[in-house]
């Protein structure tokens, strides 16, 4: 499911940034090192509760939406940060670009 690989990747991308290795965070978790093996590899469901844990670690920096819906956050940083430029063209309207 391209979602799910989508969600992984971010989630892979965040564990690196932090320096954290997968069995210091598994045991920050209280959870097997197996089980977020397979949660990575996408044999296991990732649900909202452990999004929400993962969230709660502080060198991983991150939000429980930034972790399941990484798309959509990131279309609203670029939303944020996008300059709107309206100009007067010779013909009516405006453009918006």
């Amino acid at each position: 499911d391209l979602m799910v690989n989508i969600i992984l990747t971010k989630l892979k991308i965040i564990f690196k940034k932090s320096g954290l290795k997968q069995k210091k965070i598994a045991k920050i978790l209280g959870i097997n090192e197996i089980h977020l093996s397979k949660i990575m590899n996408g044999k296991a469901s990732l649900t909202q509760k452990m999004a929400h844990n993962l969230a709660m670690i502080s060198e991983l920096n991150t939000t429980e939406q930034e972790i399941l819906y990484p798309f959509i956050e990131n279309d609203q940083k670029k939303k944020k940060n996008q300059l709107i430029k309206i100009t007067k063209p010779k013909y009516f309207g405006c453009l918006i670009y």
